[in-house]
């Protein structure tokens, strides 16, 4: 026993409730919801699969979840570790896999951008509004990523020379030239354009991922900042908001900022501006009433500067930590490595409500922005059912294992091929998973059950039944088979012949030999053997 496969140890563990029924192998349980006695069909291994599709992917069958699909199997079905089977079909479904929830359940640790001065790292976003009666439409946002201060300008439309132009007269004109320019993949900033007016000035053009704005995050927090107060302002005083625009970024630059602990304006002119708040305060009051020389003002400045500074990136380091916990928390990151088949989130088709959420599958080809130990949380992709699609660069919180068979032939459907309705075998006998066989014999109510005998077998691999002058003890499994009386003989042929007959239950009893051979197993059964349970 100890050299068989686990299927015939489970099965050989259940022989006490096989039984035929119209000429099939068959195991009998008792189901406690309907109280009634259930044959249920030992399927053999070579028609699993066959079971599997009719229970799960068939028309009328539907694609159901694991455990309703188990309760139907256990109707009709049986066969050792059937829920561990079920569950893997379940999830090798490639329909079911193309439809699953789109919510990440995969993400990428938090990564953070961080700068060391004023405007040497800056990000950019367009912002649509309603037209104006000036004719502006869009608002484009450039905010710095060390000071947090915010630039907002109204612009007509968003073609490449407008965004182009206004960042260098308006922005790069007044601030200076940053080392580091992050924007999105919109067609404005990805424009030769842009990219051309980038290299001459030594900017580093860098971009987010495709349906991922966590990689602009910033921009995109104070786009809701801006949204929000640009309604608010206009309640108060009714007009348009390319009027209000100016007044908003001067409010939240003279804001102290949650992150640094300072406001926007202070770090990057090195004093506090003045604002109608302070026209309260008496003049002497006033930090710059009194007089210094233009060196001393420096050295003031620098002064200030410097411990401002060191302040406000201790604060953002905290700050940063804080949310990277509470983004991490629960976080299991496994980085995938070329060769990783995976599905891909499609935000296009959110609003289709018969479209799948996943395409695939892909194959990663390389990993992005890897730093040191530090995996890279960007993929280039490649779409395996058409070879010639080019490859995609995508975020880590985009893909998903896939587990599902890989598709054969070049077909553009999403959730690839779907697989072709088997062909129904008739059901005979259990074949190959005991090593005997049984034929009815002339008399009422008996079977001829042929193999070889226990002595005279020489595979260590087949497991022979118990011995014939023992009983086997009762099974204590919550599906007890009907009581039954058998009386084992021997035919002049050599035959061993098994009578049958349905008598009233007595007090279970347990053999001392098989005991001692089988261990606890006949008195607690293992938990695998709890898949056929029936609620």
């Amino acid at each position: 026993m100890k050299k068989c496969p686990p299927q015939e140890k489970v099965l050989w563990h259940e022989y006490s409730r096989l039984t035929f029924h119209n000429g099939l192998l068959c195991r009998k349980a008792f189901n406690p919801s309907q109280k009634s006695v259930l044959h249920q069909l030992v399927v053999p291994e070579s028609l699993k699969d066959t079971v599997l599709q009719l229970l799960h992917g068939n028309p009328v069958s539907g694609h159901l979840s694991a455990d309703k699909v188990l309760k139907r199997a256990q109707q009709l079905y049986y066969w050792p570790f059937m829920s561990r089977d079920i569950r893997i079909w379940c999830t090798q479904c490639t329909p079911c896999d193309a439809r699953r929830n789109p919510t990440p359940h995969h993400r990428a640790p938090m990564k953070t951008i961080v700068a060391a001065e004023p405007f040497q790292k800056v990000a950019a976003d367009i912002l649509e509004l309603p037209i104006t009666s000036r004719g502006n439409r869009y608002v484009l946002v450039v905010q710095d990523y060390f000071s947090k201060y915010v630039n907002l300008y109204a612009i007509a439309d968003q073609r490449a020379t407008t965004v182009a132009k206004c960042l260098f007269d308006n922005f790069i004109c007044q601030h200076g030239v940053p080392e580091m320019l992050h924007t999105d993949q919109g067609r404005q900033f990805e424009s030769d354009l842009v990219k051309h007016l980038c290299q001459l000035l030594g900017i580093q053009k860098t971009r987010t991922s495709p349906y991922h704005p966590q990689c602009d995050g910033m921009v995109e927090r104070f786009n809701r900042t801006l949204i929000d107060q640009l309604a608010k302002l206009l309640l108060q005083q009714p007009g348009e908001w390319d009027d209000c625009l100016n007044q908003v970024a001067l409010a939240y630059n003279t804001s102290p900022h949650s992150t640094t602990g300072f406001t926007p304006f202070f770090l990057t002119h090195g004093h506090e501006a003045r604002m109608p708040a302070n026209m309260l305060l008496p003049t002497n009051m006033s930090a710059s009433s009194t007089s210094v020389s233009p060196a001393d003002y420096v050295t003031q400045l620098t002064q200030r500067l410097q411990s401002a500074f060191s302040t406000a990136a201790w604060n953002r380091d905290c700050a940063h930590n804080q949310q990277k916990q509470l983004y991490d928390r629960g976080i299991k990151h496994t980085p995938y490595v070329p060769g990783d088949l995976v599905w891909l989130n499609d935000p296009t088709t959110a609003k289709q409500k018969l479209a799948p959420h996943w395409k695939g599958p892909f194959e990663i080809l390389e990993c992005l922005g890897t730093d040191g130990e530090n995996p890279g949380v960007t993929y280039r992709i490649r779409y395996l059912l058409d070879q010639s699609d080019k490859t995609q660069i995508v975020h880590y919180n985009r893909l998903r294992p896939y587990k599902a068979p890989v598709p054969k032939g070049g077909t553009n459907s999403p959730a690839g091929d779907i697989p072709v309705q088997p062909q129904i075998p008739q059901l005979t006998a259990l074949s190959g998973a005991l090593p005997f066989t049984a034929s009815k014999s002339a008399a009422e109510g008996s079977w001829n059950v042929q193999g070889r005998s226990p002595a005279t077998s020489s595979d260590p691999q087949v497991c022979q039944p118990p011995p014939l002058n023992q009983s086997r003890p009762h099974s204590h499994s919550p599906l007890s088979p009907s009581p039954r009386s058998e009386t084992v003989t021997t035919s002049p042929s050599g035959h061993v012949v098994i009578h049958q007959s349905d008598i009233v239950p007595s007090t279970p009893h347990r053999v001392s030999g098989v005991s001692r051979r089988c261990g606890r197993r006949q008195v607690v059964p293992p938990r695998y053997l709890k898949d056929y349970v029936l609620n």
